[in-house]
């Protein structure tokens, strides 16, 4: 158990990958990772479109704002949640951070990005919008260089509380 820990804290965001193909057993393994995550009243108002059409890559980042680094991914992954279910954000992020932290742990680096022009992406993917909205991509590949693990992180002090707010996290 201290392994999951430990993959869960050095976790990092990247947007510069190698360029190496991920084989189609992994990316497999990181969708059904999303497909078991844990969501309301288990309603799984979620699918996802696996993009690894080199084309289709490019396509995602030019319509992207903030994500034109998916160009260079092995693969990315369209997070969409059904447009009636309740908390179907909360459960399509709870998917998308299951896929990122299981890609991570068979080595492959991931990064979630919002900033696209949602309306080209679904014609460009044949996404029907009276059911679907995009939520988000997650990028996905190898990184370009070796990573150190660090985060800057607010401590737990600053963010934390023991049953009332303010109340110091360390103290009883």
């Amino acid at each position: 158990m201290e392994e999951c820990y430990e993959e869960i804290v050095r976790r990092l965001e990247v947007r510069e990958y190698d360029g190496c193909p991920v084989p189609d057993d992994v990316k497999l393994k990181v969708l059904e990772a999303g497909r078991t995550a844990p969501s309301s009243r288990n309603s799984q108002p979620w699918h996802f479109i696996l993009v690894d059409d080199p084309g289709l890559l490019k396509g995602l980042s030019e319509l992207s704002f903030t994500g034109s680094y998916v160009g260079n991914a092995a693969f990315a992954v369209v997070v969409l949640v059904d447009v009636g279910a309740e908390r179907a954000d909360l459960d399509g992020a709870r998917a998308a951070q299951t896929m990122a932290l299981a890609a991570w742990s068979l080595g492959v680096a991931s990064r979630f990005y919002t900033g696209l022009n949602a309306e080209r992406v679904m014609d460009l993917l044949g996404i029907p919008a009276d059911r679907w909205r995009i939520l988000g991509v997650l990028s996905f590949g190898y990184p370009a260089k070796r990573l150190r693990g660090r985060k800057t992180r607010k401590s737990l002090e600053e963010v934390a509380s023991r049953n009332r707010f303010g109340a110091p996290i360390s103290g009883r």
